[in-house]
């Protein structure tokens, strides 16, 4: 049956723990035979990447098959055909399509915050507490909250317990992971000197990671901007996971595709 994964809610919360069950596995070493064997799976990048374009080739090669990846500059998307039609005549000649486009346990009585813009990957953090019970509080400066149509996404299909304030050391206080973001977003870059000064009283830094609780981990999804929402003390200090988070991509992704392509996990 054909799968496709766009956002959090298109999975329900038991195929969500299945991927990290088996992406746990693989990170183990546990998984040896190769779901994915003489499976082609294209690539297909409208942005620059560095983490997700070679987690996904090198979580494929992992598992038996075979990465063809597409720069969109090099298709007739350069002459404006549009992705959709790209990506239905390039599955007709591949058996997965991951595209990146402009456009291990549960995890009870957790509260985690985020603190900057309310972007994409805000939105994914948004999407995961309405799967799973943990309290989301977001710090967002006024006219950066995350859009309508993903709190009306919330509300119609989870039981989110998501909270948004414009202070930062509120959303903060007591959690026990702490997440940022870049202030400018890919394809953003020429709002950046001016969205400083809306972020400013935002950035994760010693003084306010204090409030967390005392063991709280701090993660971003890099690339990150050292000095400007994180300072270099915290990205590489004790309490920093972001190299582990890059790194378990892979195996998630290894996860992912074979649920996607494979239908299961046996």
């Amino acid at each position: 049956m054909k799968r496709d994964f766009l956002r959090l809610l298109d999975l329900s919360t038991a195929e969500i723990e299945a991927i990290w069950h088996r992406a746990l596995a693989y990170k183990k070493g546990e998984v040896v035979r190769k779901p994915l064997q003489d499976l082609n799976v294209g690539l297909v990048f409208e942005k620059p990447s560095t983490r997700t374009r070679i987690s996904f080739e090198v979580a494929v090669l992992r598992s038996g098959g075979h990465p063809l990846f597409v720069n969109a500059r090099d298709t007739q998307m350069t002459r404006n055909e549009p992705l959709k039609d790209t990506a239905r005549v390039l599955s007709r000649y591949l058996d997965g399509l991951v595209v990146r486009t402009f456009s291990q346990k549960t995890l009870d009585n957790l509260k985690i915050a985020w603190i900057g813009d309310g972007n994409n990957v805000a939105h994914s953090w948004m999407e995961a507490a309405a799967r799973f019970p943990f309290c989301l509080t977001l710090a967002c400066p006024q006219g950066f909250e995350p859009r309508d149509e993903v709190w009306k996404a919330i509300r119609k299909d989870g039981q989110a317990q998501i909270s948004l304030t414009y202070d930062p050391r509120e959303a903060i206080r007591g959690a026990q992971v702490v997440n940022t973001d870049v202030w400018a977003s890919m394809g953003q870059e020429d709002q950046a000197a001016e969205r400083i000064k809306f972020f400013k009283a935002y950035q994760v830094n010693e003084e306010l990671l204090a409030a967390a609780h005392a063991e709280a981990l701090f993660l971003h999804c890099l690339p990150a901007h050292r000095g400007e929402e994180v300072t270099e003390e915290v990205l590489e200090g004790p309490r920093s996971v972001v190299f582990d988070q890059a790194e378990n991509k892979l195996y998630v992704h290894q996860a992912l595709l074979e649920f996607i392509l494979k239908g299961s996990m046996a």
